[in-house]
């Protein structure tokens, strides 16, 4: 019979270390990215540009990795 503690790692995983790290406000954000938090605001423009976020509420959150892994494949800078 598994222990208890194998049963729920089985059902409910841990996140891997970046996962769980502080995300992104989008003030901090668009200082990250270098560009004005109105513009990383703006549903358009960042379905536009695919940029990664997440919608927590009424609250928009980025994860640093997946901004790095965007900005590596966009080496222009990003432009409204």
């Amino acid at each position: 019979m598994p222990e208890a503690d194998s049963a729920v790692d089985w059902l409910f995983p841990k996140a891997p270390a970046s996962r769980t790290a502080p995300k992104l406000l989008l003030a901090e954000a668009a200082a990250f990215l270098r560009v004005s938090p109105r513009s990383l605001g703006s549903r358009a423009w960042r379905q536009k540009l695919r940029i990664p976020a997440l919608r927590c509420g009424r609250r928009l959150l980025f994860d640093r990795d997946d901004l790095n892994e965007w900005l590596a494949r966009h080496p222009e800078p990003p432009r409204p």
